[in-house]
């Protein structure tokens, strides 16, 4: 096999980054995928408005409905459904998927008319949770069974880090919190700061063991995501409760983030992949052009 040409980094600058997106469930992972879309238009779309297919975009689903929200907003993607297969199935369909995933990409353009842009994996939670349930039938030794589970993660973790450097990579991650800090609890936010440690929250991956660094080994940083609960005034004046979704590039509200891309980013980002990664590349080019010209050695002139 032939080396790859040279390539300058700053060509492919965020051509296609890679992250793992972590929040509880049903706080809008799915929903944030979809801003990186470039047929994406908005959410509160009107009634009767046409129907959006984001063609450049690619679903490994194994959360059941892992869609239904998108498409209840009015859009949809392809998607790769493996959510039925549990039990017996599990590991011949995680075969199949190891085995033709690259092929599937390559042919997604003709398949579907655009170039793709990014493939999300909905959710790694998911996966895991069906890997424990069959190593727990199978093994008796919970060394065995975690052995198991951390070795198939491996495998899909290895795959992905083989796809087309082109193709950008969300890996979604259920997170267990059971009292998600509210956006005014000052004292709250405060104690959490101090102590370095989760908030009241008690926010950590649904994912067994280590397989939580197996993940975040892939990618170009942790993006906490998290739906918060806001009063404000309705159309018929009355106090109306609203969510509003950010993210946490710098961790925050009981969770752990990074990314090299932080000096760039606030310690909350609005939850849209598509202006944030536009901040991103703003901020870069201005430092940039910011930047005083190196002086030219006096051996090379």
């Amino acid at each position: 096999m032939a080396l790859p040409p040279t390539r300058r980094g700053r060509d492919y600058f965020l051509t296609a980054p890679k992250f793992l997106i972590l929040s509880p469930p049903k706080h809008g992972k799915t929903l944030l995928c979809a801003t990186y879309s470039k047929f994406f238009e908005g959410w509160n779309r009107p009634d009767g408005a046409r129907f959006i297919e984001l063609n450049d975009l690619l679903w490994v689903a194994f959360d059941p409905n892992a869609i239904v929200g998108l498409v209840e907003q009015g859009y949809d993607v392809p998607i790769i459904d493996l959510s039925d297969k549990v039990g017996t199935a599990l590991l011949p369909a995680l075969d199949d998927f190891d085995k033709e995933i690259v092929k599937r990409l390559e042919g997604h353009e003709k398949e579907h008319g655009a170039k793709l842009r990014a493939l999300v994996v909905d959710t790694a939670s998911f996966l895991d949770k069906n890997l424990n349930e069959w190593f727990g039938r199978l093994y008796s030794d919970p060394r065995d069974k975690f052995s198991s589970i951390g070795e198939r993660h491996t495998r899909i973790a290895n795959r992905l880090k083989s796809l087309s450097p082109d193709v950008a990579l969300f890996v979604l991650c259920h997170a267990k919190s059971d009292q998600p800090l509210k956006s005014d609890d000052v004292a709250g936010r405060a104690k959490e700061r101090a102590s370095g440690l989760p908030g009241s929250g008690g926010v950590s991956s649904a994912l067994t063991g280590q397989t939580k660094g197996t993940y975040e080994a892939l990618v170009d940083g942790i993006l906490p995501l998290c739906a918060l609960e806001e009063q404000t005034i309705g159309p018929d004046k009355k106090p109306l409760n609203v969510l509003r979704r950010v993210l946490y590039p710098r961790g925050g509200n009981g969770f752990e983030g990074a990314t090299r891309y932080m000096r760039f980013l606030d310690k909350e980002e609005p939850a849209d992949l598509g202006k944030m990664l536009a901040k991103i590349r703003s901020c870069w080019e201005k430092s940039l052009a910011q930047a005083p010209t190196p002086a030219i050695p006096a051996a090379a002139v």
